[in-house]
């Protein structure tokens, strides 16, 4: 029987956390609209170098795919954080992307709140 490794992951919101949300919209939808928070670069490399944590990108985007914010929108902003961020692990970030639909129903049956991770 062999033994089972565990390792710790450290699951990093996306909007807020790694980049900033604008606090009219709370929405990135545009390259002009993205800004890394001061220091996460850095300290992102820290955490990789120095800690014995995996890390995860974990985002909820209100409306993805639809006419307010089209999937290519999306692919834009995330497009540019995995390059901006990849020259920090030889590992990217493993993605989960949770799309709500609406209040009644938060995000699609594929991906729910408390299976999201």
């Amino acid at each position: 029987m062999s033994e089972t490794t565990k390792k710790k992951v450290l699951f990093i919101d996306r909007d807020g956390t790694i980049i900033i949300e604008p606090p009219v919209t709370y929405q990135v939808d545009t390259l002009e609209q993205m800004e890394f928070l001061p220091a996460v670069l850095r300290n992102l490399h820290f955490i990789r170098q120095k800690l014995d944590f995996e890390w995860a990108l974990v985002t909820n985007q209100d409306g993805l795919g639809t006419e307010v914010y089209p999937q290519e929108n999306f692919d834009i902003i995330q497009a540019k954080i995995l390059l901006s961020t990849k020259y920090l692990s030889t590992n990217p970030f493993p993605m989960k992307i949770c799309q709500p639909v609406n209040r009644e129903q938060p995000c699609l049956p594929s991906i729910s709140r408390k299976n999201m991770i």
